[in-house]
């Protein structure tokens, strides 16, 4: 609910589509001149998910914790680099987003009691998705209900 509500921000906030369209267009090109410096174990667990216009500072999404340290300290050339495209920013942000598992346990048969607490879930976070006959469950070794 609360991504609607930071959505719906936006929407009302922006005079019209075409002021969203230019700022997805900006995050878009950020990204392009962010992965063309970074090497590429490193560009592709990194991307820029957002700008705080008022602190003037791009705000990094990392699929890893450990990369936290190294774009951290490579927060100046980064910054630099986005200078020389003729973006300036006074500073860069970095938050961990971790990327889905790539081996996931799947679970074909939930018992009676854990269907019915995920299909509360479901319906109350509008997301249908999660009841489907095939439970997807990514790094999870113990469920208590």
């Amino acid at each position: 609910m609360r991504e609607t509500k930071k959505l719906n921000n936006v929407l009302e906030n922006a005079e019209s589509l075409r002021d969203l369209s230019q700022t997805f267009s900006v995050l878009d090109e950020l990204n392009r001149i962010l992965h063309k410096f970074l090497p590429e174990h490193l560009s592709k667990h990194c991307h820029i998910g957002a700008i705080d216009s008022e602190k003037n500072l791009v705000i990094l999404y990392l699929g890893d914790s450990a990369l936290g340290h190294i774009i951290n300290g490579m927060a100046s050339p980064i910054l630099e680099n986005f200078n020389s495209h003729h973006f300036s920013f006074a500073g860069l942000v970095t938050r961990i987003r971790p990327q889905a598992t790539t081996n996931p346990v799947r679970l074909k048969h939930l018992e009676p009691k854990v269907k019915g607490k995920l299909e509360q879930l479901a319906q109350s976070i509008n997301r249908p998705d999660l009841i489907e006959d095939e439970v997807i469950v990514t790094d999870v070794k113990e469920i208590d209900f």
